[in-house]
């Protein structure tokens, strides 16, 4: 019989997986300056992969980030609203490194989808994503790029789950 871990549990889990990634991508950029950016948005509606995240209605969205040479990390919030579930939040918590590889630009990390207060009976909705996006720059003002990100256990305990961006 499989027991399904209590939501503790599952919370500091991801909290040990986030802070882990943190202490491994900050270490070798702590001797290089850091730059934190702050972003705020107020939108008709969150929608994420074609699917509105807030049933159609405005959503109030912001986050930060912290840059340290080619390293970076960052934390973003939006209002949701499922209809169901008691999860009115979602956090994502993110962080990469990018580099150049002759005139492709490569950004490699990974993402944490996270839902506070998500009732367990509704279904397990923190899942973590890896990504990488290449891009390449056309010229000066036009860049060409597009992504593939991939969870072993997507949302809803689905399953793993590949998309891509274009």
């Amino acid at each position: 019989m499989v027991q399904r871990e209590g939501k503790r549990v599952r919370i500091m889990r991801n909290l040990l997986i986030c802070g882990a990634f943190i202490a491994l991508c900050t270490a070798p950029a702590l001797a290089q300056e850091a730059t934190i950016s702050g972003n705020v948005a107020l939108a008709t509606d969150y929608t994420f992969r074609g699917v509105s995240q807030t049933d159609e209605s405005p959503a109030v969205q912001g986050g930060f980030d912290l840059t340290a040479g080619n390293f970076y990390l960052g934390t973003w919030a939006s209002n949701i609203n499922f209809g169901t579930g008691g999860a009115n939040l979602e956090l994502d918590v993110y962080g990469g490194y990018k580099t150049a590889v002759g005139p492709v630009n490569l950004d490699f990390g990974i993402i944490g989808y996270l839902y506070p207060g998500a009732s367990d009976d509704l279904a397990e909705l923190d899942y973590w994503e890896g990504y990488v996006k290449p891009s390449i720059a056309l010229s000066d003002k036009f860049t060409l790029g597009g992504g593939i990100f991939y969870s072993p256990e997507f949302t809803a305990e689905s399953g793993d789950a590949c998309a891509r961006n274009r």
